[in-house]
């Protein structure tokens, strides 16, 4: 999956977080009329609310940090081809070789142009 694509997902999920908090609030009570089920969260409307938009705030929040700080997703390192996620890294060192890591992504597209075309 690429940066971007990750990136889109976490916005929309976010998003959608945020709106469905909003609406329980808003609407608290919902009903099926397929199965004749009534749901009334309006005891716990604020609580519910609130923590949903919370989260989606805090998932916006996150993945703005990670793009303003351009960190990749994963991780691998030349040597022992070993792939790690970028957060789990001390300073984006290899903690097996202790050498600099290098972004997954396009890692074996770039190694497959260094190699000699026969």
């Amino acid at each position: 999956m690429s940066e971007m694509n990750s990136t889109l997902y976490v916005y929309i999920i976010a998003i959608g977080c945020i709106l469905f908090g909003f609406d329980i609030i808003i609407n608290p009570i919902w009903y099926s009329s397929k199965h004749g089920l009534i749901i009334n969260l309006t005891p716990i409307k604020w609580p519910l609310g609130i923590i949903l938009m919370g989260m989606g705030i805090t998932l916006i929040y996150r993945q703005y940090i990670r793009l303003k700080e351009n960190k990749p997703l994963f991780s691998i390192c030349p040597k022992c081809k070993e792939s790690y996620y970028y957060n789990e890294l001390k300073d984006g060192l290899c903690p097996k070789c202790n050498i600099k890591t290098e972004n997954l992504d396009g890692y074996y597209d770039k190694k497959k142009d260094d190699e000699p075309k026969i």
